[in-house]
């Protein structure tokens, strides 16, 4: 497929560092990135030899150059070469004339060391910039540079035009040569001067070791492997590969200490017992063999292919799939005579075959067990059982889209799990058709559609039927190349210039740009339609407007920061009782409407409403919901009468009791407190493993109650029995729980009885609850523990411990999330500290209102950011949902000024370039206009416009959020119409029986979050949905 792009010339200047021009400089295009960020993986692609020459400039007398006809917007890498200043690399945004200054290299000098000696041996070296700033805030122009050289005899090396900054030299060591490198060398390179650079080589130490066949234990020859250190926080990496001779055996000169192997892939013929093969941690101290690697030979699996005939079929393709865990897929062909040889899986563990001939297939899947067959493996294939599904691109006027790449995906079920991917992929002829045959009756296919211009498209999953076509139709792709234009001005009128402008959420990619002097905008990309527009500058409020594509210029007027806000008309929100007084209007309606039996889920709503009312319609279901009911009861009355709150929940079930305690932590402590004395002889009475985890638990919650000595006593108890305990699985699983517990009152001692239960070498995740706990009370211990965690497990506690601390101290909650992450090249935890924020700024609001206000828009500026950090942190498509959670916090906490809130959201929309599909993105999407509508149900409604027609077939994007979910938050976007989407939902219901089926829980879930008051919305939103945003649970 080729991808056009609209060009543009671009001017710049290159001058030196006292501002004069440089003059004759050749300016050589590289590479184009299609976003003014580096970093968020938005279309780049090296550009065309014809591309380069036409673009190619060399500097006029004033140092002008012009680069011609290169793609609009976004960022261009360029070669330049100029004589005095060597040839760097210079990266920069290509929105406005850009300025290049260059200052006079340097250059490196060094020597390679090994123990005093000179290095005779020939070693390569490469220079790197040691880091770049990658934000386009922090610098629109990059300058980069990197080389190669090599030693001479005497171990000396040279780096020659070097500019200035800091460095990194990296020698690469030959596998023969006995040292190793502890760590990069680096070095700094100033203007016009030589940087020396000295390269200490240690002894190695000589590892000898053998991968064999693990029955016969013959050598095996060719074997790649990989030896490298243990993760380590803020540590150097070291690594090496080493092959295998003829005998299978290797050697490999290696760094002392902790050092792990793993192979990147099996030989022929022969399995990993897991991804890598990779071996336990071994602590090398000396010369030593390593413990040799055994590996099992690959199953084998005979057969032939015949036709309906019985005569052989002849480069028949036989897909497999294998049921070992490693969900090993491909295809081999039979041979002229129909038959096929497969060394693929594990000889116990079953493997699924499919097979196609052209249009013939077999009747799904053939599952079989290697050890169990006797004979080769018959497969018929027949067209009596093959598929075929055909479709049509065309655009919005019926012009058929040619040229167009469709894969075809599927997703394959063996043994309990599976797998999916593309299977296959064609394109569209002249008149925009495709078609697949052979296509296996029972699977599930989906379409992937990409075109030049257009948004891509996902289809909804199809089953192949034998025998059958399955056409798609005509499949409308829309186009993108709407155009928005206008104008950012302040409230005066005045032009305002260098306003970020841009979009995400409404076009397949981020759109954005700058405006120019007179503060003009020009954004292109869109679908035809309704679209955001949203303008962002730190001195101004954020602001946006809905508009038409290729409609008149628009006008965005930006306030200034010290500008009052505008007062902003909100339709007064019904209070708790009214929403209580509809909602149980709704809910009777529909249990006389559609009975009792498919109705019964309202019960739960029921008892929100009103209990007795409840139990009598939990009696006509046979006392189902009894349960439910009665702790509903209980909760309600647990703030006046506690005793009679236990005796509904039975006060001999320890677990219902537990609940409600966690539930009463932080609004009514007495009865909490009450709770957890009658949960101690429930505990006591238990068996072991349970007791221990018992008594710990209810340990925690009278920490949390604030008697700390008699909840430390309890925990301390729990933990001396689990220390009594023999050994297995459930000692194992209770010291695992216990710990927890006992990292509130003794971090220590909390680490070593997990230590008792896990290898933390090899699981250091399991810290993390751990730390969690510990920071409540000593935060410099739960810190500690994270620098044991590699970073993306560390990320995963900043927000629960900032949460803990920001209870009792929000400014201690702030530095610690401020630091989090900082130094020793960690990452940045971005996403656990844009919801850490939130939760900061909850806890910190009754004191310092002001400060919890700008907490929350700093958070929410994160999760809009067009370009920076935030949209290159590895959560890009979770960013719509935080802020969604957000806008829950700015409501609560006051924040005066929400219409620029829900802006914010909707400006944090994921699109198809932060998800790997249409469909997950939609899904992002959805999440957070399920949660948004608790704020602004009509920001609610413009989110899920897109996605309202899709019904039950929405989902299939892989994040566990579909139709449910957006059912239930278009109920929830519907809030103030209620009895109108009611009467449209039961009138459907005579003629959809399957949609009302599919509608009923979700309708239910979301009329229970409507009954509900403000402070547990969110909780029970996001009860049933996974969105990849953390939570606070009920035991914290």
């Amino acid at each position: 497929r080729i991808d056009l792009h609209d060009v543009e010339d671009y001017h710049g200047r290159l001058v030196d560092a006292d501002g004069k021009p440089i003059v004759g400089a050749t300016i050589r295009p590289m590479l184009w990135v299609g976003d003014a960020s580096p970093e968020s993986g938005i279309e780049s692609f090296m550009l065309s030899a014809e591309v380069i020459r036409r673009a190619t400039a060399n500097t006029t007398d004033d140092g002008r150059f012009v680069l011609k006809g290169l793609p609009q917007n976004g960022r261009t890498t360029v070669r330049l070469t100029t004589e005095g200043f060597g040839s760097p690399y210079v990266d920069f945004v290509m929105t406005k004339p850009v300025t290049i200054q260059l200052d006079k290299p340097g250059s490196v000098r060094g020597t390679i060391d090994a123990d005093g000696q000179a290095v005779t041996d020939e070693i390569r070296l490469s220079l790197h910039n040691a880091q770049i700033a990658r934000s386009v805030a922090e610098l629109e122009v990059i300058i980069s540079h990197h080389d190669q050289t090599k030693t001479g005899a005497d171990g000396a090396f040279r780096f020659e035009a070097v500019p200035p900054g800091k460095y990194q030299v990296a020698p690469q060591l030959p596998e023969e040569l006995p040292y190793y490198v502890d760590q990069e060398t680096p070095i700094e390179v100033k203007p016009g001067e030589e940087a020396a650079a000295t390269i200490t080589l240690k002894k190695a130490i000589e590892i000898k070791g053998k991968v064999a066949d693990q029955t016969t234990g013959k050598g095996l020859k060719g074997v790649r492997l990989y030896f490298q250190t243990p993760y380590t926080p803020g540590g150097t990496h070291w690594g090496r590969t080493t092959t295998t001779n003829e005998a299978g055996e290797f050697t490999v000169h290696a760094k002392p200490g902790k050092l792990t192997s793993y192979l990147a892939e099996a030989p022929e013929g022969y399995l990993l017992s897991d991804r890598s093969q990779q071996s336990k941690t071994i602590d090398v101290t000396g010369p030593m063999p390593w413990p040799t690697i055994e590996l099992s030979q690959a199953a084998s699996v005979e057969g032939i292919v015949v036709d309906d005939a019985g005569e052989p079929v002849a480069d028949a393709e036989i897909w497999y799939l294998t049921g070992d865990g490693m969900h090993s897929h491909g295809h081999v062909k039979s041979d002229a005579s129909g038959k096929f040889l497969l060394k693929q899986g594990s000889p116990n563990s079953p493997i699924s075959l499919r097979v196609k001939a052209t249009t013939a297939t077999s009747d799904g899947p053939v599952n079989v067990t290697p050890a169990e067959l006797k004979e080769p493996v018959k497969i018929t294939v027949s067209e009596k059982h093959g598929s075929r599904m055909t479709g049509k691109l065309v655009d919005k006027q019926g012009k058929p889209i040619g040229g167009a790449g469709v894969g075809l995906q599927t997703s394959w079920m063996l043994a309990g799990s599976g797998i999916g991917f593309q299977m296959t992929s064609t394109t569209t002829d002249a008149d925009g058709n495709f078609a697949f045959e052979g296509l296996w009756p029972g699977d599930s296919y989906q379409l992937m559609i990409e075109a030049a211009g257009y948004a891509k498209y996902q289809s909804a999953n199809v089953t192949a039927k034998p025998a059958r076509a399955h056409d798609f139709g005509q499949i409308v792709l829309a186009g993108t190349q709407s155009v928005v234009e206008g104008a950012v001005v302040d409230s005066a009128g005045k032009p305002l210039a260098g306003v970020r402008v841009f979009n995400s959420g409404d076009a397949p990619e981020p759109l954005f740009t700058k405006t120019d002097e007179a503060g003009r905008f020009r954004l292109k990309g869109f679908p035809s339609g309704k679209v955001h527009v949203f303008a962002h500058h730190a001195d101004y409020r954020f602001t946006a407007l809905r508009t038409e594509t290729d409609a008149e210029p628009v006008t965005l007027v930006m306030l200034h920061a010290d500008e009052p806000v505008p007062q902003q008309s909100q339709p007064a929100e019904p209070t708790l009782d009214q929403r209580k007084q509809a909602v149980r209007k709704t809910i009777e309606r529909l249990w006389k409407a559609r009975g009792a039996k498919e109705m019964q889920g309202l019960i739960r709503v029921m008892a929100q409403i009103d209990p007795e009312a409840a139990l009598a319609w939990s009696k006509e279901v046979g006392g189902r919901y009894d349960r439910t009911v009665y702790s509903t009861l209980a909760e309600n009355l647990a703030a006046t009468d506690i005793e009679e709150a236990l005796d509904l929940l039975d006060r001999r079930n320890y677990y219902a009791i537990k609940e409600l305690g966690q539930k009463l932590v932080d609004t009514c402590p007495e009865a909490a407190m009450r709770c957890a004395e009658e949960m101690v002889p429930l505990a006591r009475a238990m068996d072991q493993p349970q007791r221990a985890v018992a008594l710990a638990d209810v340990g925690g919650l009278i920490v949390r109650l604030g008697n700390r000595p008699a909840g430390s006593k309890l925990i301390e108890e729990a933990a001396a029995m689990v220390e009594s305990m023999g050994s297995g699985k459930s000692r194992q699983e209770a010291a695992q729980q216990v710990a927890v517990r006992l990292a509130l009152v003794d971090p220590d001692r909390a680490v070593e009885m997990l230590k008792s239960a896990v290898n933390l070498e090899e699981k250091p995740y399991y810290l993390r609850n751990v730390a969690v706990q510990a920071a409540t009370h000593e935060l410099a211990k739960a810190k500690a523990m994270m620098k044991e965690m590699q970073p993306w497990y560390a990320e995963d506690v900043v927000t629960p411990i900032a949460y803990r601390i920001a209870r009792s101290d929000p400014d201690e909650a702030l530095a610690f999330v401020r630091e989090s992450g900082v130094g020793d090249g960690r990452q940045d935890f971005t996403n656990a500290k844009t919801q850490a924020l939130g939760w900061i700024a909850v806890a910190m609001a009754d004191k310092d209102r002001k400060k919890a206000r700008a907490l929350i828009d700093e958070a929410l500026d994160l999760c809009a950011a067009p370009e920076d950090a935030s949209r290159g942190s590895g959560s890009r498509d979770r960013r719509a949902i935080v802020a969604a959670f957000l806008a829950v916090q700015a409501r609560r906490i006051g924040h005066p000024d929400m219409e620029s809130v829900v802006w914010r959201v909707l400006a944090s929309r994921a699109t198809t370039k932060d998800t790997w599909s249409p469909a997950s993105a939609a899904e992002r999407n959805v999440a957070a206009a399920l949660i948004l509508a608790l704020v602004d149900p009509a920001a609610a409604r413009e989110m899920l416009e897109p996605y309202e027609d899709k019904g039950d077939e929405f989902g299939g994007g892989g994040t566990g959020i579909g139709s449910r979910e957006l059912f239930k938050a278009s109920f929830l976007a519907d809030a103030a119409t209620l009895d109108q989407r009611i009467d449209r939902e039961l009138e459907s219901a005579a003629r959809n029986k399957r949609r009302w089926e599919q509608l009923c829980w979700p309708m239910t879930e979301a009329l229970e979050i409507m009954v509900l008051p403000e402070d547990q919305q969110l909780t029970k939103a996001f009860e049933y949905m996974s969105g990849g945003v953390w939570m606070p649970s009920r035991d914290q």
